[in-house]
């Protein structure tokens, strides 16, 4: 009968231990020469204009470095970018990233105004997300008033309309509209969605439906006024008067 060798089988499982080690050894020094590629491929074909391409370079690379804030911000952005307009899949995944990302790093203005438009998008619509979002930024925007760009005051105000309509709201959502277009008259959409809205506001009262229908007739001419290099402006009214049976016929 054979004899266990122990010292065979002590050298057996160092050498084990130290090949499985040097292969543990190596593939951590490998990571971050593989997240450098990665990232370099990333930006490479951000610079061609892949932005798809771009963003599955970016996605591996946060599995290497997944607290890389910036790098996930950014990916966050192109996904719910207009690359992606059709795919609320992919957009939604780019809004739990910018949220995510916002969680960590609050002030960011111009990522959480991202995220609340994403939320707000139609085929997403997540009420929840866009309310919470949008609170922090008023309230960051109220405490430097004094500060604030008006542009980027009615730019807010409009997407305070926009929730309120999705929540059915939409008498309070005419009052963010209005203050939106007064700060930012160049902002189209606080416009078109104020003159929709003013049109279909349910109103027992003929002289105020009255008011309403001329103030927003009013408005897609004003609209056009303050964006008369703009052919969106004057498609827009063009629709609008098609849509409410105003286009005259010659």
């Amino acid at each position: 009968m054979r004899k266990f060798n122990v010292k065979l089988f002590l050298i057996l499982m160092a050498v084990v231990i130290v090949g499985v080690g040097g292969l543990f050894g190596a593939s951590y020094l490998q990571k971050p020469r593989i997240a450098r590629a990665l990232l370099w491929h990333a930006r490479r074909q951000e610079d061609q204009g892949e932005k798809r391409k771009m963003a599955k370079y970016l996605e591996r690379y946060l599995e290497f470095v997944p607290t890389d804030q910036a790098e996930k911000a950014h990916l966050g952005k192109v996904w719910t970018s207009d690359v992606y307009e059709k795919e609320p899949r992919v957009r939604l995944r780019g809004l739990a990233l910018l949220t995510e990302v916002l969680a960590k790093e609050p002030n960011q203005p111009d990522l959480r105004r991202i995220a609340v438009k994403t939320a707000l998008d139609p085929y997403i619509l997540d009420t929840k997300t866009a309310r919470d979002h949008l609170q922090i930024l008023w309230k960051d925007m109220q405490d430097a008033a004094a500060t604030t760009n008006p542009k980027d005051m009615g730019e807010v105000e409009s997407l305070w309309g926009q929730l309120l309509e999705a929540e059915k709201k939409p008498v309070e959502a005419v009052a963010w509209y209005r203050q939106a277009a007064e700060h930012a008259p160049a902002e189209e959409q606080s416009f078109i969605h104020l003159a929709y809205l003013l049109r279909r506001l349910p109103d027992s009262n003929p002289d105020q439906a009255a008011k309403n229908v001329a103030e927003a007739d009013g408005l897609m001419d004003k609209l056009v006024e303050h964006n008369s290099l703009s052919h969106k402006a004057y498609v827009a009214r063009w629709r609008y008067r098609r849509d409410f049976d105003l286009v005259k016929v010659q």
